[in-house]
């Protein structure tokens, strides 16, 4: 029967905290673009007299907020790449830690770089 060293213990600990704190500030990340995204719908839309708009200025109108709208997508998903990459280097460094405590002797894990987490980040 397996036995759960204190080490493994404390490595599996600190590695839940760890994801916990990643899904609670990436459920924050998106908050700030969403408030942007309604701002500036309100206020393109309070300053406007729709009433009197024809067809093509309310088209026009409608893809201003469609180009505002890509604009803050793009820097969202690029903070939010950012975050992935990083917690990604924390969950390897966490797996190299424990594989290198259970495996003894010729065997050393070895932990990708920055660039090699991106690129798989990326890929999917």
């Amino acid at each position: 029967m397996a036995v759960l060293t204190t080490e493994a213990y404390d490595l599996s600990v600190r590695n839940q905290i760890a994801v916990e704190r990643f899904k609670a500030s990436t459920q924050k990340l998106i908050d700030p673009y969403l408030r942007n995204i309604d701002r500036y719908i309100r206020q393109r839309l309070s300053f406007s007299n729709i009433s009197g708009y024809r067809r093509d200025q309310l088209e026009n109108l409608l893809k201003s907020i469609a180009q505002f709208n890509t604009a803050q997508f793009k820097a969202f998903t690029k903070e939010l790449q950012g975050e992935m990459v990083k917690f990604a280097q924390l969950e390897s460094g966490f797996s190299v830690e424990a594989l290198d405590a259970a495996i003894v002797g010729a065997y050393t894990a070895v932990k990708p770089t920055a660039a090699q987490l991106r690129q798989q980040i990326n890929n999917r």
